[in-house]
């Protein structure tokens, strides 16, 4: 309940993929050599928050700009031809959704190199990773009782991190925090 709880919170203060797009192609930003990926849990037609303060702080946008997604399948194993879906957006965009079977970790190589077989050619030495960063807060307002979202905070805070989890160079991670009241 915790994480859902999370996950609503943060679609609160997200925007509409097509109109951060469709005012990325009135107002563009100067482009930087690269690949941004943006992991991101976010419904499809969400911004991912750590892409949102990128473009509000940095005012840039790499060349490619890669919206990633993990999800985990009921099977033991997914071959490599069924692990990424690719869909290309104007300017740069891609969308990359990747599937993991149970018995398999994911492993940010292995994904970026799977997205070749989809025409998705990416740099792993020119690639940076951008990864969001959430800040527990508890407040009275939670559905929860206070005693569950601090037992889903402790969880929370010691779980492993995505750079870990996913097998990313950690010298090419930009954490992008904020604060989600709970």
């Amino acid at each position: 309940m915790g994480r859902a709880i999370l996950m609503w919170r943060l679609r609160e203060k997200s925007i509409p993929l097509d109109m951060l797009r469709a005012d990325l192609e009135d107002d563009p930003p100067p482009r930087v050599p690269g690949t941004a990926v943006f992991l991101t849990s976010a419904p499809r037609e969400s911004a991912p928050p750590a892409l949102v303060h990128n473009l509000v702080h940095h005012k840039v946008l790499h060349e490619q700009v890669v919206l990633l997604t993990v999800h985990p399948v009921e099977v033991p194993h997914v071959g490599p031809e069924d692990r990424v879906d690719v869909e290309a957006f104007p300017n740069g965009f891609y969308r990359v959704t990747a599937r993991n079977g149970f018995m398999q970790d994911p492993d940010i190589n292995e994904i970026l190199t799977n997205c070749r077989i989809r025409n998705l050619h990416l740099n792993l030495e020119s690639t940076t990773f951008f990864l969001g960063r959430e800040t527990l807060i508890i407040t009275d307002r939670s559905e929860l009782p206070r005693w569950q979202m601090q037992i889903f905070e402790f969880l929370s805070s010691n779980a492993l991190n995505a750079t870990a989890f996913f097998h990313i160079p950690p010298e090419q991670v930009y954490e992008v925090g904020v604060q989600v009241e709970l």
